[in-house]
């Protein structure tokens, strides 16, 4: 229940939890909700079993009574045991009646429980006890044939009936992918990808199970892929790979664990932290490209995104894939001979493995650039995001302030220019917002700027200040009025320098004053609200702030540059002045500093220009 379990756990995308554990934990439950907003939890739940080594005990199950004509026995009458631990139901309709009114009521509809994780579900029965069933309890031993097409006709009314009574809740099995129960379901996990018991257990065979079952099953689906060290604990990075690069194929959701002994472990790997948003088109089969229809078959596929593209090599044989083009490897720390942060135009890829690879740019977004500027990239702890480039773009002079972000709130991205002595802004559909000249059209200095919807209007203030001089630091709205009076932060007779940066959005914003060896913080109404000194030599010394979200977690930093010489030294700060982690020091004499998330992996990476790449 510590904070650090919760971060954990608020990483992730699905969690399949005990009922127990739920119900115990609501404010965990509500949390994981607050801090993930799309998170979906599953409670666990058997479908054809009851645990008699837990359940008896269980604050949830041990209120289920089995009736005695519900339990799945032989041709002696004696009841079945499949697992150790568990005695098997033989899935009566009235059981099915009775258990799933149970789960709807006591399970389903507790606040925070988004669906339904039915474990254990089979289309057939012929295999357990040798054959010796007998599910029409006339004590005589079914015939595999009998029993099987008896309790496929069970399950599906099993399922239909979990539909009708939970008909808003995900329903999501794992076991079988039989089209009887496919129409009543959301989704089903391929335990051990690639699942040995779907048909025979090849990575073909299960893509193209995927692929149907989704023709079939209900909105929204829910398809879970889980791979696993085969309950060794000896990871491996290959079948990391393979079994999320064949969920990306498929819009899958993807979990890598110890095995089927054990699945809770909360590990975490370097693909995690690379979010390719949105897929761009269906998988394609490289070598049978141009075909209309999917069908899986041993193959190179890959499926373009937003900002990369997911490759498998679902073939027995090591291949060397032409890309048609530059992309970026993950700049990762666990497999480094694979996710070395190389720039490929082709790359080798091995049997029965997967890759995640970036597109390479030489644009950003969603951050104020100098045209020309040589970028670099970094993690807080000095590491390399990804590779530095030129920022440059054949529309704008060289020296131009860029910015591509969404100024109206209508989620597609507009163009702000600082050019010379004025500043100029376009909507997506290259319609003007605006054209201002801040400080008269005789100024010959330039402009240091910043956006925030400070009063959470929907639309983002401009906010000009000068690098140095007597001038105001001014706010604008879209239409380039002055939204605010302006304000002279250090003194209407202050002439030196300054940087500024905006902290934050709507009504919590506030604004970062950094100079000298002083930062000083303001509310949104430049009321001083903190004060503190950084450490260091004053002389020869110039400060850099940008402000922005490095951790992920919704807590906004304060980073400090210092410009000393040809290395700049960066300070982490807390909005109310307190240090955090340690200082960096990076051998080269940036200009501009800015904090935004370049590798989508939701938290803000440091980014430092300067006018070379020396």
């Amino acid at each position: 229940l510590s904070n650090a379990l919760l971060t954990q756990l608020a990483r992730y995308d699905v969690l399949i939890l005990s009922p127990s554990q739920i119900i115990a934990y609501p404010q965990l439950i509500r949390e994981l909700h607050t801090r993930h907003p799309g998170i979906i939890i599953l409670a666990y739940v058997p479908s054809q079993s009851y645990n008699t080594k837990y359940w008896p005990q269980d604050s949830i199950f041990r209120t289920i009574r089995v009736h005695d004509s519900w339990w799945l026995r032989d041709s002696r009458g004696t009841i079945l045991s499949a697992w150790e631990g568990i005695h098997n139901i033989n899935l009566d309709p009235a059981w099915s009646e009775y258990f799933l009114t149970f789960v709807r009521e006591r399970i389903a509809d507790v606040p925070g429980v988004d669906g339904i994780f039915f474990d254990m579900v089979s289309h057939n029965i012929s295999w357990i006890n040798h054959g010796d069933i007998d599910l029409d309890a006339n004590g005589v031993q079914d015939t595999p044939v009998q029993a099987d097409a008896l309790w496929l006709n069970r399950t599906q009314y099993f399922f239909k009936r979990a539909r009708e009574i939970m008909p808003r809740t995900y329903i999501v099995t794992n076991g079988t992918s039989a089209s009887a129960i496919q129409p009543f379901v959301n989704g089903r996990m391929f335990e051990t990808f690639p699942t040995p018991w779907e048909g025979d257990g090849s990575w073909t065979t299960v893509m193209n199970g995927v692929a149907n079952n989704k023709t079939k099953n209900v909105l929204p689906q829910l398809t879970l892929f889980n791979s696993n060290t085969n309950n060794t604990g000896m990871v491996d990075y290959r079948a990391v790979r393979f079994g999320l690069a064949s969920s990306l194929l498929e819009n899958g959701y993807f979990g890598y664990d110890f095995g089927d002994k054990h699945h809770g472990q909360l590990w975490w790997y370097d693909e995690y932290d690379t979010n390719l948003g949105k897929p761009l088109n269906r998988p394609i089969g490289m070598v049978t490209a141009g075909s209309n229809e999917i069908k899986y078959h041993p193959d190179i596929w890959r499926r373009d995104f937003e900002h990369g593209i997911a490759l498998v090599n679902s073939t027995p044989e090591l291949v060397n894939v032409a890309l048609g083009g530059e992309f970026e490897k993950i700049n990762g720390n666990q497999d480094k001979m694979v996710n070395d942060g190389s720039i490929v135009s082709e790359t080798e890829l091995g049997p029965n493995d997967g890759l995640l690879l970036l597109k390479t740019t030489s644009r950003l977004d969603d951050v104020l650039f100098t045209n020309g500027a040589f970028a670099r990239f970094y993690f807080p702890d000095g590491n390399r995001v990804r590779n530095g480039f030129f920022v440059f773009e054949d529309t704008y002079r060289g020296g131009d302030q860029i910015l591509h972000t969404d100024l109206d709130g209508n989620g597609e991205r507009d163009t702000l220019v600082v050019s010379g002595n004025k500043i100029l802004a376009w909507r997506d559909d290259g319609q003007p917002f605006f054209k201002i000249y801040p400080y008269t059209a005789n100024y010959t200095g330039s402009f240091q700027i910043g956006i925030s919807d400070s009063d959470a209007n929907g639309s983002q203030e401009l906010f000009v200040a000068p690098r140095s001089g007597k001038y105001p630091l001014k706010v604008y709205d879209l239409i380039g009025e002055e939204s605010k009076p302006a304000w002279y932060p250090l003194g209407s007779n202050y002439r030196g320098s300054y940087s500024f940066a905006v902290l934050g959005n709507g009504l919590t914003t506030h604004f970062v004053i950094g100079t000298g060896q002083i930062v000083t913080v303001y509310d949104r109404d430049f009321k001083k609200i903190q004060s503190w000194k950084v450490p260091g030599k004053k002389e020869n010394k110039s400060m850099l702030v940008a402000t922005g979200d490095i951790l992920g977690n919704g807590q906004p930093m304060i980073v400090v540059g210092l410009v000393e010489g040809n290395t700049t030294r960066l300070l982490f700060y807390l909005p109310d002045g307190s240090t955090y982690g340690k200082p960096l020091v990076l051998s080269s004499r940036g200009t501009e500093l800015r904090l935004s998330d370049v590798n989508f992996d939701g938290k803000d990476d440091i980014i430092v220009m300067t006018n070379s790449p020396l």
